[in-house]
């Protein structure tokens, strides 16, 4: 089974850029617009996931409200969250979510690789 990366953001530019980019990494990639799908999706692909991508502003579910369902079926699977703008209100909002990190848009193809390639380094 391909290790796969869940992406969930509303800009569709943004996701074609990480799919590409997961494909120079081989690895797989699926991509969604909404929070509500991410959860499903997540949930269907849980096996094969090694990180979910989660935009915080986007239809239906928030970032953050689809990171916390998530956590509850996944309670160990890596979670960015990306956003353009890290106030403390999103530090505060995400601080009790356990293996989670916080990327700024945007973000480069460097910054992206090197934290994908921890997350994959930690995988059992």
């Amino acid at each position: 089974m391909t290790p796969s990366v869940l992406i969930a953001d509303d800009d569709g530019l943004i996701a074609t850029v990480i799919l590409r980019i997961l494909g120079l990494m081989d690895l797989a990639g699926v991509a969604v617009s909404d929070g509500t799908i991410a959860i499903a999706t997540a949930q269907a692909l849980s096996e094969s996931l090694v990180c979910v991508m989660l935009d915080v502003m986007m239809p239906g579910k928030s970032g953050i409200e689809a990171a916390e369902e998530i956590r509850r079926f996944a309670p160990t699977l890596p979670i960015i969250i990306m956003s353009g703008v890290i106030s403390q209100d999103l530090l505060d909002r995400t601080k009790g979510i356990e293996h989670l990190t916080v990327l700024t848009k945007p973000f480069t193809i460097t910054e992206l690789r090197s934290l994908l390639g921890d997350i994959l380094r930690k995988q059992p």
